[in-house]
């Protein structure tokens, strides 16, 4: 399922009160995506600790002589713990990367999300939302397998890397080097993830490593250590081919000047220059928020190949406030109505 997909799975499932469990390669974006849903939800979440440092006890809380419990004398109680949501919590509860915790810790799991929904003296309050986000069994990320009686009490799905996905996501967020990133990923999508876990590989492109990748981007390092620096995120290979993506888009003709006069300004023919030329546009047009940037821009697009027109053009939707109000981008909308449903709503 892509992302955009699951984000609207998950907030189907939480409306409906129904635990979800997500499964994914590390770094798809998993947890931004939970954070995502509870915020555009505008619902609470609670983050559980790292059940796989925990000890069965450790859920329970810790044990107290309980005096006025009835006639037969004093007896032993549980405190609840502080990391487990009160009584009247509403809202997401989420248990991040749960699946490495032992079988005991997912028995307790077990007993938390399953009637009584009662782990010793504490009861998962009736609002509470169970959410587990997980890496797979066959990622090599430590996870144990999953009880089936905890299994069964969740909706399961699968989160996989999509190039477009990422770079939308990017430019919605405005992460540092959103314009090149997109660019790139787009022109070599293939690289949103290089992870195998058939092999011994360490550092790997996803989608989280890649937003290291445009902070560095953004404000790179000194002398030769570009490479090194960017490697250390995503490896040698993709390293070296966002690199040289880079030299294209530093040798692009002024942006500027396209800007200035978007109706005689040349259009490349290469798709690696498009690629990096769309983005670059987009990028400047980002940074100055200037509503006269944006119908230039726009106006260059209409000369360009029409797929490379309509990516610039989305991706200035994502970036620009109210971009509905724009004129240029209404009448391009209206000139081009095949490609329409490219365009967000």
């Amino acid at each position: 399922m892509k992302a955009s997909s699951l984000k609207e799975w998950l907030k189907y499932n939480v409306t409906h009160h129904r635990a979800s469990l997500i499964l994914g390669e590390p770094g798809c974006g998993k947890t931004s995506i939970t954070n995502q849903v509870a915020t555009e939800l505008s619902t609470n979440l609670w983050l559980l600790p790292p059940l796989v440092s925990m000890e069965p006890v450790d859920m329970r809380g810790l044990p107290y002589l309980n005096t006025h419990a009835g006639t037969e004398g004093p007896i032993t109680s549980w405190a609840r713990a502080d990391h487990l949501p009160p009584a009247d919590f509403r809202g997401i509860l989420f248990a991040d990367e749960a699946l490495q915790a032992d079988r005991a810790m997912q028995s307790c799991l077990t007993q938390l999300f399953a009637p009584p929904y009662r782990l010793g003296d504490y009861y998962l309050p009736k609002g509470a939302i169970p959410v587990i986000c997980s890496n797979r069994r066959a990622d090599r990320a430590g996870v144990q397998a999953m009880l089936t009686q905890l299994g069964n009490r969740f909706r399961h799905t699968t989160l996989e890397p999509d190039a477009e996905e990422a770079a939308r996501h990017w430019l919605a967020k405005q992460v540092p080097g959103c314009g090149t990133l997109a660019s790139f990923i787009r022109f070599k999508p293939a690289l949103i993830s290089t992870f195998d876990p058939s092999t011994t590989q360490q550092q790997f492109a996803s989608a989280r490593t890649w937003e290291e990748v445009g902070k560095v981007l953004a404000d790179p390092p000194p002398g030769d250590l570009l490479f090194p620096v960017i490697a250390g995120d995503v490896g040698e290979g993709p390293a070296a081919e966002i690199i040289g993506f880079k030299e294209i888009w530093d040798q692009l003709p002024n942006i500027e000047g396209i800007l200035k006069h978007p109706d005689d300004a040349k259009v490349p023919k290469e798709p690696s220059v498009l690629f990096a030329l769309t983005g670059a546009l987009v990028e400047h047009v980002r940074v100055k928020k200037d509503s006269k940037l944006l119908t230039a821009a726009v106006s260059y697009a209409t000369r360009l190949p029409a797929e490379f027109g309509v990516l610039t053009v989305r991706d200035l939707w994502y970036v620009m406030p109210a971009p509905e109000k724009n004129p240029a981008i209404v009448k391009f909308v209206t000139t081009h109505k095949d490609i329409l449903s490219a365009v967000p709503e």
